[in-house]
Parts: C-alpha cells; structure tokens; sequence
C-alpha cells in the first residue's frame, strides 16, 4: 500500500494528531481510522461519473506510534469499483498539504 507515514511520535503528539483529526476527518467507525474527505472539484477521472460512489476519501489510520495516510482514494460506500484508484498528482499534493499543515498547526517536529 502506497501512504505517507509520520512515525516515532511520542504520546503527547499523538494526542494532539488524535485531536485534530477528529476536528478535521469523519470517525471510521474503526478506533484509530478516520476518512479526510476528498474535495469534489479534485476528483481524478476514475471518479468522475461515479456519483452513486461519491464522496471520495483517504483513509487515515493512527497507530501506537505514529500516523499513516493511504494514498489510495476510496469510497466508503462501495469497496471494488473502478473509481478506487491511488491518487492522481493533485490528489497527492492536497493530502501532502493536508499532512504538512497538521505538522505546522500542532508545532510537532520535522
């Protein structure tokens, strides 16, 4: 699987990514998985004409050390589709800015 990981966190880090990603990402239903939702105007082709799959999301998965997110677009409504796909560049660049910009709001380390 293809996902950017930020790992060797301590607690106090991994407290303060808990909390925003619960300010900024759905609950997956799954303790530690949240879904960032991907916005509509930066679907790739795979999803467009997929309306009955829509929304789109990267799956975010918070760890005993650490926190990964998938770079693999998917719905949470249907699993094998042909608009589950990995991300296209922009795609890419809105979660890489998604994940910098928790780095630089929560002042963790590079």
């Amino acid at each position: 699987m293809r996902k950017i990981v930020v790992d060797e966190l301590n607690r106090a880090e991994l407290g303060k990514i808990s909390a925003y990603l619960a300010d900024t990402c759905q609950p997956g239903g799954v303790e530690g998985i949240h879904w960032l939702e991907l916005p509509g105007d930066l679907s790739g082709e795979a999803q467009l004409g997929h309306g009955d799959c829509a929304p789109f999301f990267f799956a975010v998965e918070l760890t005993e050390d650490g926190v990964s997110f998938e770079l693999l677009v998917r719905s949470r409504r249907i699993i094998r589709c042909d608009c589950v796909s990995y991300a296209t560049p922009r795609q890419r660049e809105y979660l890489l800015h998604f994940v910098d910009t928790m780095l630089a709001q929560l002042q963790l380390r590079p």
